[in-house]
């Protein structure tokens, strides 16, 4: 079971407590309480939130570079241990 599952199981066993007919009070209350949490959440964010639209494009090339590099050094260290352990030398 993942985290939604467990969510959406715990909203409806939270709503259950409540009489048939005040159900879709008690979910519409708990749907303006997770909107204002939000709003309050970005309002609190708001230069954090705008600097990483902003530096996002310039990020992902680096980021992409950085994942090469990593994977390239991953690949050496594979490439290393099968010229110690077994002889064999891969072309790069």
């Amino acid at each position: 079971m993942g985290l939604y599952d467990f969510l959406i199981t715990a909203f409806h066993q939270f709503v259950r407590i409540f009489p048939e007919s005040l159900q879709w009070v008690a979910a519409l209350l708990i749907l303006i309480g997770l909107i204002g949490l939000l709003a309050t959440l970005v309002r609190q964010h708001i230069l954090f939130i705008l600097v990483v639209i902003l530096l996002l494009p310039f990020l992902i090339p680096v980021a992409g570079e950085v994942i090469a590099d990593i994977f390239a050094f991953i690949r050496y260290l594979v490439d290393f241990i099968r010229h110690i352990f077994f002889g064999v030398i891969i072309a790069t």
